[in-house]
């Protein structure tokens, strides 16, 4: 699977409803997980990131989009 993660985030309307969308991908493109929220906060930063690690494990890097570090 790898050890190192990107972690984005995007803004998409889902069933006529916008939302946020965190995504982490594994080194080799490979989906880790995914969240969507209503807010791109903290806590919803923190709810993707416990998740994403108790399924996967602690990766060595993640690398996140340092512009807009909202759900990062």
């Amino acid at each position: 699977m790898g050890d190192r993660w990107i972690v984005d985030e995007a803004y998409v309307e889902v069933a006529g409803v916008w939302r946020y969308v965190c995504r982490a991908v594994g080194q080799h493109g490979q989906v880790i997980d995914v969240y969507v929220s209503r807010r791109c906060n903290i806590a919803a930063a923190r709810r993707f990131f416990e998740t994403a690690l108790a399924d996967r494990g602690r990766p060595a890097e993640v690398t996140t989009d340092l512009a807009d570090p909202c759900c990062a």
